[in-house]
């Protein structure tokens, strides 16, 4: 039974990443895991999100290239992976200064369910670098709503210069004496 065999593996992945093994060991293992396991979203994930963490975005790409490809062939992913894989692949074209690429990565991070829409602030901040405006401000708008904690100094930024722009000058004020 395929759903079984993957139960298996993702519960037999789950205890080598809580094994307690040092980092550099653990991310050796889980590149061992992930080379016997060539179908396995989870481990290919991992090791992207690690790679893009340390900063080696070329590294970080070929694991998360994979993840999509898994995606888009049909393989079981959660919406929070897809969020996470969608919006990792968008900082990585960010940083390629591919904007109209990290924009399409943003966007489906955001539309990749409830867990998404915790991306709106990469996705709003890209739209107000295209000069999209209004757009950008509907974004900050549904993601403050839901997520006012998860807001980091670049977005509070981005979303004053919207608020000020739109003569909004009553919201701005709240959010400089909320955050």
């Amino acid at each position: 039974n395929f759903f079984s065999c993957s139960n298996s593996l993702r519960n037999e992945y789950e205890l080598l990443k809580k094994s307690g093994i040092p980092t550099d060991e653990l991310v050796n293992l889980i590149e061992d895991y992930d080379k016997a396991h060539y179908r396995f979203l989870d481990s290919k994930l991992d090791l992207g999100i690690i790679e893009l963490m340390q900063l080696n975005y070329d590294r970080a790409f070929v694991y998360l290239n994979r993840a999509e490809a898994l995606v888009n062939s049909g393989e079981s992913c959660t919406n929070t992976q897809k969020a996470v894989l969608f919006s990792s692949l968008s900082t990585i074209y960010l940083s390629r200064k591919n904007i109209n690429k990290a924009e399409f990565y943003a966007q489906k991070a955001y539309k990749s369910g409830r867990k998404g829409k915790h991306y709106g602030y990469l996705y709003g901040s890209i739209l107000y670098s295209l000069g999209k405006s209004n757009e950008s401000l509907k974004i900050f708008d549904k993601t403050y709503k839901k997520f006012p904690e998860a807001i980091d100094i670049n977005s509070i930024r981005i979303y004053m210069y919207l608020l000020a722009d739109l003569n909004y000058l009553e919201r701005c004020r709240d959010l400089i004496e909320i955050n």
